[in-house]
């Protein structure tokens, strides 16, 4: 199950790394999804679908089945994991350090001679800096 899951997933893996979604975000969908189905779709009519059941059948610990089934019922809010990329956009497309005097972004130089003025560097240090804004190769 687990090779023909893997073949099944590697295009839609590829298409949600395109897309900005990183591991943790999916990695949390997948826990509601496997809480979700266990107790609508294969626990249904054996009884009560208590967090053990649904833990035993899932892998899923009981304080995150606690945590997501309160979830669901809108006591907690799901958190928002946004990948470096996609918080680089969002920072250059909202921030008006990165704007224009008509409000739009900006074409960012890769980097200025002056730290005050915008620059792709400058806005990628504004997110991060775990992650160098030049490709490893030209930098390293």
């Amino acid at each position: 199950m687990l090779r023909a899951a893997g073949q099944l997933l590697r295009p839609l893996v590829r298409l949600l790394m395109q897309g900005g979604v990183t591991f943790p975000a999916l990695a949390e969908l997948l826990r509601r999804l496997y809480v979700e189905i266990a107790v609508t779709d294969l626990l249904t009519g054996r009884g009560a679908s208590t967090d053990s059941r649904v833990s035993l059948l899932t892998g899923i610990h009981r304080k995150e089945i606690r945590r997501l089934r309160a979830a669901r019922c809108g006591l907690e809010a799901a958190p928002v994991s946004l990948g470096v990329a996609s918080q680089v956009v969002a920072r250059w497309l909202g921030s008006p350090l990165f704007a224009g005097p008509d409000g739009a972004p900006l074409v960012l130089p890769r980097a200025t001679a002056a730290a005050a003025e915008p620059s792709f560097d400058g806005l990628v240090a504004a997110v991060t800096t775990d992650i160098p804004p030049a490709p490893c190769w030209t930098s390293c």
